[in-house]
């Protein structure tokens, strides 16, 4: 199983902070980010789960539209907001079969990247940018305290501009 972590890309400052919708700049980001994974053959998520703040929403909206994949579940799902422990989504995680891409925000994402691979928060070894993505790599022995890999971590400067 693959889970994809990506950081919502940039978004508007004028709004309360849960109704910040992503900014032009931040849809073009994603834009070209999808474009690359895509063109590279790595982004092959079966659900996308996302926080409930609507930049982390649009920002799941577009990995999905071009992906290229087809249609796939975009599912609200609790516990991903900056604040939350990362520890308490991993039961979830274990439990889910298919790859899974999570957006989010930080530090929940580079606490549940260094949980994941390390097995501590702290000291963090991820820093997720505004429109990063992260691929870590499930063990296949399936033991909860097995660690991730990290097969990939990339920005979407990394990749041509799309139009």
């Amino acid at each position: 199983m693959l889970l994809y972590l990506i950081r919502h890309a940039h978004a508007e400052t004028a709004a309360s902070d849960k109704l910040r919708p992503l900014s032009p700049a931040g849809q073009q980001a994603v834009r070209r980010l999808v474009a690359g994974l895509t063109a590279a053959g790595v982004f092959r998520p079966v659900a996308v789960w996302h926080s409930p703040m609507r930049r982390a929403r649009e920002t799941a909206e577009l990995l999905v539209a071009g992906s290229g994949h087809g249609p796939m579940p975009v599912m609200e799902v609790e516990g991903l907001l900056p604040e939350d422990d990362p520890s308490d989504i991993v039961p979830r995680l274990w439990h889910c079969s298919h790859n899974l891409a999570v957006v989010g925000h930080e530090p929940f994402l580079s606490l549940l990247a260094t949980f994941l691979v390390t097995g501590r928060v702290a000291p963090t070894v991820f820093a997720m940018d505004k429109g990063a993505a992260l691929c870590l790599e499930r063990p296949e022995d399936d033991r909860p305290t097995s660690r991730w890999r990290c097969r990939w971590h990339v920005v979407p400067e990394l990749f041509p501009p799309v139009s």
